[in-house]
C-alpha cells in the first residue's frame, strides 16, 4: 500500500538516503586506491611529494575512477527515471560494459587536467598576475563541469569518444547557467565532504554529485529532445 502525506514524503526521502549510501559505498569501495592518493594529495608539503603523488592520481583515475563513476552514473540515471534496479549486479554490469570507453575518456581527461596543473605551476611561480590564476580556475572549473557531463552523455546517449566528448563541451560552453549550477553545487558537496562533514565522502559524496549533475543534464536533454 502506497503511503500518502507526510508518512509517504519521509518514506520516500529515507528510499533516497539508502539508495545513495548503498551506491555511494559501492562507488567508495571500487575507488579506495585512487582516493587514498587524492586524501595523501591534499597533505603533501614538499614539491616532489606533490609532483609523486600527482603522478601517480593520473595514472590510477583512468582505470579506477572513471569506470567506477560511469557505473554510479548508470545506476543513478535509472533511479532518476524511475526504474528500479538490482544495485550490485547493475553496477557490475555497467562498470563491465562501458570499461573501455570510460578508460579512454579517462585518459583524455586526465592528460588535459594535468597539462593544467603543469602550466598552472609553471605560471604561478613566473607571474603574479591575477588574470592568469582567474583563467586556470575557470579553466578547472569547466573542466570538472565537462568531465560531469561526459559521464552523464556516455551512460545516457550512448554515443563514441568523441561525440561524447563535443557534446560535453557544448552543453557546459553553451549552457552557462547549467554549467554553473552543476559547479557550484558538485563544488559545495566535495567542500563539504573534505572539510566539514567527512562521514559524506563514503557513504554520500559521489552519489549527490552523479545525482546533481545527472538530473540537470537530463533535464537539459529533455527540453532539448522536445523541441526536435
Amino acid at each position: 500500500m502506497e503511503l500518502n502525506g507526510i508518512f509517504g514524503g519521509f518514506y520516500k526521502i529515507s528510499v533516497w538516503i539508502t539508495r545513495f549510501s548503498a551506491v555511494n559505498l559501492l562507488w567508495f569501495v571500487f575507488n579506495i586506491p585512487f582516493l587514498f592518493f587524492i586524501y595523501n594529495l591534499l597533505l603533501v608539503e614538499t614539491i616532489q611529494d606533490l609532483v609523486v603523488t600527482g603522478m601517480i592520481v593520473g595514472i590510477l583515475a583512468p582505470f579506477i575512477f572513471f569506470p567506477a563513476t560511469t557505473a554510479l552514473f548508470a545506476v543513478i540515471r535509472k533511479w532518476v527515471m524511475g526504474d528500479d534496479i538490482a544495485l550490485i549486479a547493475s553496477f557490475w554490469r555497467y562498470y563491465k560494459e562501458e570499461y573501455k570507453l570510460s578508460v579512454c575518456g579517462g585518459i583524455a581527461i586526465s592528460l588535459i587536467s594535468i597539462l593544467l596543473a603543469v602550466d598552472y605551476y609553471f605560471y604561478i611561480h613566473t607571474s603574479q598576475s591575477d588574470l592568469f590564476q582567474a583563467f586556470f580556475i575557470l579553466a578547472a572549473f569547466l573542466l570538472a563541469v565537462i568531465t560531469l557531463h561526459f559521464f552523464s552523455i556516455i551512460v545516457h546517449a550512448k554515443t563514441k569518444l568523441w561525440p561524447a566528448f563535443k557534446n560535453a563541451m557544448l552543453i557546459t560552453l553553451g549552457s552557462p547557467l547549467l554549467t554553473l549550477e552543476i559547479g557550484v553545487i558538485s563544488g559545495l558537496i566535495l567542500y563539504l565532504s573534505f572539510h566539514v562533514f567527512a562521514f559524506l565522502i563514503p557513504f554520500f559524496m559521489g552519489a549527490l554529485i552523479a545525482f546533481v549533475s545527472f538530473a540537470a543534464f537530463y533535464r537539459y536533454y529533455s527540453k532539448i529532445q522536445d523541441k526536435q
